[in-house]
């Protein structure tokens, strides 16, 4: 009788390592995503703020006024901001849609 009770113990122990072990996994899969997305997005950020000074830049010598080429690139930036803030909504939709067709099973 007290060798069932060892190996149930035994075998208590060993899940809950495993279980342990399970966790670190996901756990270090999810902050292994999580990083690459703010990598990328800080990438994204750069890439934007770089070809908006570009543009601005490029504008200005256009038009022969820095106020005017910062000014329309702020224009431009603001109203893909409010377009952004429009449609924002059915973008979430779409994306949860699409993340839940993917993820589910049927």
């Amino acid at each position: 009788m007290e060798q069932i009770k060892n190996e149930v113990l035994k075998y208590l122990e060993m899940q809950i390592r495993y279980y342990k072990f399970e966790c670190v996994e996901i756990f270090a899969e999810k902050r292994a995503r999580f990083m690459a997305r703010a990598l990328l997005t800080l990438m994204v950020l750069v890439l934007v703020l770089f070809l908006g000074l570009t543009l601005a830049l490029y504008l200005s010598e256009l038009l022969g006024s820095l106020y005017k080429g910062f000014g329309i690139v702020s224009l431009l930036f603001a109203l893909v901001t409010i377009v952004g803030f429009i449609i924002r909504k059915p973008m979430i939709n779409f994306f949860f849609r699409d993340y839940l067709d993917k993820n589910i099973p049927s």
